[in-house]
């Protein structure tokens, strides 16, 4: 009794087989008419399509922002507010300090010079004053504000 050892002809032939059907199933899963790749490609013209239509729909929102700035007169002139109750004028014969600007809400009218507690020069301009939570000194940080923001 002898044995043989190996594979038949049928076995090879139907283990084959079975590789060129899933190889099939692979490339019709990935190239076919619902395929990976087709799947991918649509996803990408999706994203591109809609980044589009944002681009356009933020066009749009930005021309009708400027319109509306357009037709304001207020935002375009800021001249046409009323006036601040009494604003305080600095003094006319010294520089002012910073301190007393600050403290004073002085609304300087011109380009102004003024000193920190230092004597450090500062130059504030026409229509701005210091702000009230503003430091003493160049050091701590002096804040120059537009005074007609809060007309």
């Amino acid at each position: 009794m002898k044995k043989d050892s190996g594979i038949t002809l049928v076995t090879l032939a139907v283990t084959i087989l079975i590789i060129i059907i899933l190889a099939g199933v692979t490339i019709n899963a990935t190239l076919g008419d619902n395929g990976l790749l087709k799947q991918a490609q649509d996803a990408k013209n999706l994203a591109e399509s809609t980044t589009s239509e944002t681009e356009d729909k933020m066009e749009e929102v930005l021309q009708e922002y400027k319109n509306v700035m357009a037709e304001d007169e207020s935002i375009n002139n800021p001249n046409t507010n009323t006036e601040p109750e009494d604003p305080v004028d600095p003094p006319e014969s010294e520089t002012p300090t910073v301190e007393d600007s600050k403290n004073n809400g002085i609304e300087f009218k011109e380009d102004t010079e003024i000193e920190d507690v230092n004597g450090n020069k500062i130059i504030v301009p026409e229509g701005f004053k210091i702000a009230s939570d503003s430091g003493n000194t160049v050091q701590q940080g002096i804040v120059i504000e537009d005074v007609s923001a809060y007309r």
